[in-house]
């Protein structure tokens, strides 16, 4: 079934006998064809005669792969594995039939020459990723519980589909005398639909064919029904007339069709889709859970392998939009069919590319809220084998249906029933993007790494045409991210999984430098505390060329601009504006030869303006004793303080106010506190460059800040500890507007 997509219908006819090179040429003549059931009984007839060869065992071994005959493909590329011309696709075809047959280390063998031999297809990229995909696998929980039907025949019966209280199936078990119904790729009869009561336990009584709306004389396929129960896609042969059947290699691809259902589940109003195309194969529809859009397979031009998922809007008129691939990360150089959207939001599809137990295997495409890919799983036994599974099919109440060919079942591919044993854990996933640090272009075919932090690889992935990257993370670890990009600088960084849980997003989007024989690092800091600077609008002029670049530094404080016109001795003249919300404008010039090639570093330094209403809720009021104007140690620490935002902002003027309580006389008090005020200026004057930019006044007690006067009326009963918040030193900045302060009331410290 892993060529469902791709299947001619050629029907049987007799070859004549006449000379051996005359049957050679007619088995050639099918195999290119791709009559690989008719080819493959003319080739096996020559082994050991004058043509048998490798080319000609190459195209027998071929053939056998075709139809699913992983016995004999073994069998006879074994003979031709080990020659000097074979193929990275012989070698991966080797691989895969010894897999099915239940050979898992030899096909890993095969597996890692194959990538060796052919670097570029993503299937050997995913098998060197899951390296242990066995264990994976194995030690995964059991998501499906598996028993055969008993509608099953030794023909090729598979699907299953629930349409009001009826059940679905495709099967090849009918026979026909006016019509040789059987196609060349593998010699089968043609797969029509059926249907069984399904209001009870389904059972092979009272099976029944359906009309001719419903069934053509070649192929159907795959199925699904409109949210509504009303419409129902479904696939065929396409059945055009003469020449219009075919596409220019003589091959009846498949095409979807939308119908509608009457009462009694009958087939109306047939019509093609409007992607369809003779020259390439659309089918296995599927529609979103909420009902707005198709899922199918294709192998339509554009996509990365064989057949690929892809999803279409649905208009109203039952019409889609243009398709889209769903990506390289679900679709790969293999096969990707039978696409099943669960009700539970996951999307079940079969692949032979995904690294698997053998075959096609079912794998579950979990996704975030925007559609793209959190998680692929691998369903793992009793829902895969080493042969192939496909066509999941899974209903509202946890149950459904999965096709088979393996080995205790009835006959070719047999229907099997599954029940939902435990839901699928949806990870912790990493996801980002890779862009050019200085114009944001997205950089797709990035190559991004993710290792441990003992730098063991857990896997790599180059980002989609969306320069997106997905990793799945297990919790409560840190991982190393390293970016590569030709012509870029790259990038390594830590992210930590630790007090996550499942079903969350780690999100880490990476910006790239340019590679250049000479950069200019421009680095911004915090003159107060030294801090790195993010968000500094930064304008570079080259004061040569007259050349104007504006840019915004990480979070890093620092912007990388490559140099890519200079050449190591020339000169550099830049004039270099910043300016950041709560700090000064800021103009630094910078000149330079550039001797050598490499980075070099302008550094500047930006000064708050606001920080100083920070800074000041951060120093603690200093006070004094009962008629004494000495410092307290404690007081002097606080003027410490002052003295680092004095002598960091060099622009800074300040007055300093001194303040009694109301005991004394207004005389004593005034002089008193002209005394407090000389002194904390003093002690800030010996400290800082400068010193005339402070000045300070005494105000006695004609400030008081509570209720505590002595004068006229007022006969203050006040206790000591409410005199001494009078007992105060404030400062009040002189030059407010330098500084882009708005209030400029008095402070206390």
């Amino acid at each position: 079934m892993r060529y469902f997509l791709i299947q001619t219908c050629v029907v049987f006819f007799y070859v004549s006998a006449f000379s051996q090179t005359g049957v050679l040429n007619e088995a050639n003549s099918l195999y290119n064809r791709l009559a690989f059931y008719e080819a493959s009984e003319i080739y096996v007839d020559l082994i050991g005669s004058a043509f048998d060869d490798t080319q000609m065992k190459r195209k027998l071994a071929n053939c056998f792969y075709q139809i699913g005959d992983a016995e004999n493909t073994e069998r006879y590329y074994s003979k031709i594995i080990e020659s000097d011309d074979i193929t990275s696709i012989d070698v991966y075809q080797y691989a895969q039939c010894l897999k099915e047959n239940g050979k898992y280390e030899l096909s890993d063998h095969y597996m890692e020459r194959f990538t060796r031999m052919n670097e570029i297809d993503s299937r050997g990229e995913i098998f060197l990723k899951n390296r242990d995909y066995l264990d994976q696998i194995s030690n995964q929980p059991v998501y499906f519980e598996v028993s055969n039907l008993d509608i099953n025949t030794e023909h090729r019966d598979f699907g299953g589909y629930l349409i009001q209280d009826k059940f679905y199936f495709l099967s090849n078990r009918r026979k026909s005398l006016a019509i040789n119904r059987s196609y060349s790729w593998t010699g089968a009869g043609f797969l029509d639909y059926y249907e069984v009561d399904a209001t009870g336990s389904i059972s092979s009584n009272d099976i029944r064919r359906l009309k001719k709306s419903a069934n053509s004389k070649y192929h159907e396929g795959p199925m699904c029904i409109s949210q509504n129960g009303k419409s129902i896609y479904f696939t065929r042969n396409n059945v055009s007339k003469g020449k219009e059947r075919k596409d220019v290699q003589g091959v009846q691809n498949l095409k979807l069709f939308l119908a509608d259902l009457d009462d009694k589940s009958n087939f109306t109003n047939v019509r093609e889709l409007n992607i369809n195309s003779k020259e390439y194969s659309v089918g296995h529809p599927t529609i979103s859970a909420d009902g707005k859009t198709l899922y199918f397979a294709s192998d339509m031009p554009g996509g990365y392998g064989g057949a690929d998922i892809y999803k279409a809007i649905i208009n109203e008129d039952g019409t889609l939009g243009t398709p889209e691939n769903l990506g390289r990360q679900v679709n790969t150089s293999g096969q990707e069919l039978f696409p099943w959207f669960g009700s539970n939001g996951i999307l079940y599809f079969a692949s032979d590319g995904h690294v698997g137990l053998g075959g096609l295997d079912v794998y579950a495409l979990i996704m975030r809220e925007n559609g793209k890919m959190r998680k692929i799983v691998n369903l793992g036994e009793p829902v895969n084998s080493k042969n192939d599974d496909f066509a999941l099919v899974l209903n509202g109440d946890g149950k459904g249906y999965v096709s088979s060919n393996r080995e205790g079942g009835m006959g070719s591919d047999d229907i099997y029933a599954i029940q939902v044993l435990n839901e699928i854990e949806s990870g912790i996933l990493l996801a980002g993007t890779v862009k050019d640090y200085e114009t944001g272009e997205i950089l797709a075919g990035s190559m991004v790494r993710l290792n441990d932090t003992d730098g063991r690889s857990i896997g790599s992935v180059l980002t989609d045409e969306n320069g997106e990257y997905v990793f799945n993370l297990e919790p409560s670890n840190n991982y190393n991210i390293i970016v590569d990009k030709s012509n870029y600088r790259k990038d390594e960084r830590t992210v930590s999984t630790k007090n996550m849980i499942g079903g969350n997003d780690l999100v880490e989007h990476i910006e790239l430098h340019k590679s250049a024989k000479i950069n200019l690092n421009v680095l911004v800091s915090d003159a107060f505390t030294g801090e790195f600077l993010d968000g500094v609008k930064v304008v570079l002029i080259d004061n040569i060329t007259g050349d104007r670049n504006e840019f915004v530094t990480s979070k890093t404080g620092a912007y990388l601009k490559g140099l890519y016109d200079l050449n190591i001795g020339d000169k550099g003249d830049y004039t270099v504006e910043l300016r950041k919300q709560g700090f000064t404008h800021r103009i630094v010039k910078y000149k330079t030869v550039f001797d050598q090639g490499g980075t070099y570093s302008l550094q500047a330094v930006m000064e708050r303006t606001m920080i100083l209403a920070n800074a000041q809720s951060e120093i603690n009021a200093i006070y004094f004793d009962l008629n004494s104007a000495k410092l307290r140690d404690v007081s002097k620490e606080e003027l410490d303080r002052i003295v680092k935002l004095m002598n960091d902002f060099k622009e800074l003027r300040i007055e300093l106010g001194s303040h009694t309580d109301c005991r004394q006389t207004e005389r004593y008090n005034l002089l008193l506190s002209e005394r407090r005020a000389r002194n904390s200026a003093n002690y800030i004057k010996k400290r800082i460059s400068n010193p005339e930019r402070v000045t300070y006044k005494g105000y006695g007690e004609n400030r008081l800040i509570n209720h505590c006067g002595c004068e006229g009326e007022n006969s203050s009963n006040c206790s000591e500890s409410e005199h001494q918040k009078n007992r105060r030193t404030e400062f009040k900045i002189l030059n407010p507007d330098t500084f882009n302060i708005k209030n400029n009331s008095p402070q206390s410290f």
